[in-house]
């Protein structure tokens, strides 16, 4: 990997549940490790879903962030611990900048695009790890599709997680105990939305100033 941030791999899923794991390693000093999870529709057009990233902050804590114009304007974050939830926190998000349905109602004042998407400013931290250990493990990626037929209306829940071999993270100043941290939330579309069905979905995971990362296992 070299230092501009787009050298990595692109993975192509069947189906819109996976689990990426890696053999384990740090990001140290100015690396960064980002996963952006995109969703292909059978006329080829490509949709961002997901972005997370990965970085120190110079207190050497590592940070985990989330790209919020691309979470609804409701979200939690959530620990897991031997498969049980230990903690959820609920976010507000004020930077949710949707692609436009035919008939939008999710959030009629979005943010200006460009504040939203600005190139690392959009990516937020919303939990800090506070143990030093091998950073990441694993990215997991769960996205159940729910049709009301009555209406014309599905609401897909996403769930998102990452597994690094940690204890203690800091989230909304409070500290948590997990093995597993993540994102979930639930988001309503019209059929005809530019988000409402994918063939495959893809991983793209690339990294900044780290010279190389392993893929130990992919599970869907």
């Amino acid at each position: 990997m070299g230092s501009s941030g787009i050298d990595g791999v692109l993975i192509k899923a069947p189906a819109n549940t996976i689990d990426i794991r890696y053999v384990p390693f740090r990001v140290t000093g100015n690396q960064s490790f980002r996963v952006c999870i995109k969703g292909l529709q059978s006329n080829g057009t490509i949709n961002t879903l997901s972005e997370k990233i990965y970085w120190r902050d110079p207190q050497d804590i590592l940070q985990i962030g989330y790209n919020l114009s691309l979470i609804p304007p409701n979200y939690d974050v959530v620990g897991y611990t031997n498969g049980n939830e230990v903690f959820r926190a609920p976010f507000n998000n004020r930077h949710y900048n949707p692609v436009p349905d035919p008939n939008p109602d999710q959030n009629p004042n979005p943010e200006p695009p460009g504040l939203v998407f600005a190139i690392i400013g959009a990516v937020l931290a919303v939990a800090t790890v506070a143990k030093i250990a091998y950073d990441v493990f694993s990215s997991k990626y769960t996205r159940t599709v729910t049709i009301d037929h009555g209406n014309g209306i599905k609401t897909t829940t996403t769930k998102e997680w990452t597994d690094p071999p940690v204890e203690t993270y800091v989230v909304n100043g409070n500290n948590y105990d997990s093995e597993v941290i993540g994102v979930e939330f639930n988001e309503s579309q019209q059929l005809s939305s530019p988000n409402a069905t994918y063939v495959n979905y893809l991983f793209e995971i690339t990294a900044a100033n780290i010279n190389e990362f392993e893929i130990e296992d992919e599970v869907v």
